[in-house]
């Protein structure tokens, strides 16, 4: 028996009647409603949340590995135009160019006959075909230009970091001929640049983030001061070069206050050093197995102690340049749940509620294409990948895109006093938020609904209902929360799109709006 429990929330002037949310889903009982209140309290929309990540060496390929240059054609000298249906089907927004801490950008330039190998992090080396030249060159063949995101490593030298900037963005000077002697007389104009990659784990043995450090990866941190330290010699010498970049500093790479409870010391020493100078703190929250109301609870620590500690009148913002639905990545069984449809749902969850934090500036989802645990699109890699599909990730930020109009307002708040504590604790079922535009009368209300098998009913003011009756009707779904895009199944998640009559109730005078089990859907009028 479902014990009803409504909920309102009136401190965050956006409220959700939530009924049975707390209880079981029962199949064959009422089903959940969500009573949506729009306060017309809004925010602004920040589409920079909606960037993508890209890998030197999913970009590069590797010659070890013999895998080639995924999505520029390096014969050609120009992007692999079998991939452009899908890379052009909505705007990257900003695009991180993860590189990590060693990477040579010199070695990527240039003529590619005179390019030195390059040896990334893993020990792997990267094919020289294509590199950070192809990179940002790629990227203005994309719709609406999406902004570079660039790593400058604190252990890489100083005068290294500050041609760097002045190779992008330079208009005179030696480091601008160069780029134009490399074919692109114009400034590339890389706005955002970060301090490193997870650079308290500079020598970590392996990606398990839960597991406890080894005596010799104690032994070989990096510390905090000398972070520090390092950074400001940086930030200095790029400054120099470009007044106008944005430089973001990181803080500690596992934010999880149950098995790190100390996490929140790096992040507060930073801000104490260098708030004054950086522009923003970059925090890489994966979710599920940690669960999207842990990490959130987690980057709201972080807002609270920018807040406490930065400067007065310096705007630092919350930098998520990595986030995406954690598995583990060892088990090849696991992989496909991070790009399938629970992800999907994790990663719509996360952003929707990342969207209603406006001190989250900037989130880039980990990984646009990659040939591991994690992608946007996908191929049959072992038969040479010519069939290339998106994934449930694919649909989902096409339909957050489609959605991005100018204003938004959260109407599923998180209910007060939950407990975040427990790893997999979700004291909710359905999230929705609503993006507006008062100058055009137009809405789309977005939700996901975490059920793997009951559907939700949503409610709206009649006054939200449009004039027309009719509302456009798009879902991202699959059998089951565990439908993958892969080779054998490349259309287990899909996004369909109709347009449907939507009338409000004439006994309740309230819009009904369903929406089905495992979803990301929404409705635009």
């Amino acid at each position: 028996m479902r014990i009803p429990c409504l909920l309102r929330t009136s401190a965050l002037r956006a409220s959700a009647v939530l009924i049975g949310l707390t209880g079981p889903l029962l199949r064959g009982g009422e089903p959940l409603v969500v009573v949506l209140e729009p306060t017309g309290q809004t925010l602004a929309t920040r589409t920079a949340l909606y960037g993508q990540n890209v890998t030197s060496g999913d970009w590069h390929g590797s010659t070890q590995r013999k895998r080639g240059p995924i999505l520029w054609d390096a014969v050609a000298g120009r992007p692999d135009p079998a991939w452009d249906e899908l890379s052009h089907a909505y705007p990257l927004r900003v695009v991180r160019y993860h590189t990590g801490n060693i990477y040579p950008w010199r070695d990527a330039v240039g003529p590619v006959e005179e390019r030195k190998p390059i040896l990334d992090e893993s020990g792997s080396t990267l094919d020289k075909g294509v590199g950070l030249q192809e990179f940002l060159r790629w990227l203005e063949t994309l719709p609406d230009h999406p902004e570079a995101a660039l790593i400058a490593s604190p252990f890489r030298p100083t005068g290294e970091l500050a041609d760097l900037v002045a190779y992008c963005n330079a208009r005179t000077g030696p480091m601008a001929e160069l780029r134009a002697a490399h074919g692109h007389a114009a400034p590339y104009g890389v706005k955002y640049w970060e301090l490193g990659n997870e650079t308290d784990w500079f020598n970590r043995d392996d990606l398990d983030i839960t597991r406890a450090e080894t005596e010799r990866e104690k032994k070989h941190k990096l510390l905090v001061g000398e972070y520090v330290e390092r950074c400001r010699e940086r930030i200095e010498a790029m400054r120099a070069v470009d007044p106008s970049i944005k430089i973001f500093a990181h803080a500690q790479t596992a934010p999880w206050p149950v098995s790190t409870p100390q996490w929140r010391a790096w992040h507060r020493a930073v801000l104490r050093g260098i708030g004054s100078e950086i522009d923003g703190i970059v925090i890489h929250p994966y979710y599920d197995g940690y669960s999207v109301p842990y990490v959130l609870d987690s980057v709201d620590m972080l807002i609270a102690d920018i807040h406490e500690l930065a400067p007065a009148g310096h705007k630092i913002s919350v930098i998520v340049n990595e986030h995406a639905r954690w598995v583990n990545y060892k088990i090849m069984a696991e992989r496909p749940q991070s790009w399938g449809l629970q992800g999907a749902i994790s990663t719509g969850d996360f952003l929707l509620r990342g969207m209603a934090r406006p001190e989250i500036a900037m989130a880039n989802y980990w990984c646009y294409l990659h040939r591991g645990p994690w992608r946007v699109l996908n191929a049959d890699w072992e038969d040479g990948g010519e069939h290339k599909f998106g994934t449930g990730i694919h649909w989902l930020f096409k339909v957050l895109n489609d959605a991005a109009l100018p204003r938004y307002e959260l109407l599923t708040p998180e209910p007060p006093g939950a407990n975040y504590a427990a790893a997999k604790s979700y004291p909710y079922t359905v999230t929705a938020g609503l993006f507006s535009d008062s100058n055009t009368d137009t809405r789309v209300l977005v939700a996901v609904n975490r059920s793997a098998d009951e559907a939700a009913r949503l409610t709206l003011p009649a006054s939200f209902a449009p004039t027309s009756g009719k509302l456009k009707f798009s879902v991202v779904t699959g059998e089951s929360l565990t439908a993958t895009n892969v080779t054998a199944t490349p259309d287990a998640v899909t996004l369909q799109t109709t347009v449907i009559e939507a009338e409000p109730d004439a006994a309740s005078g309230v819009l009904h709006l369903e929406l089905p089990a495992r979803s990301v859907a929404s409705w635009r009028w």
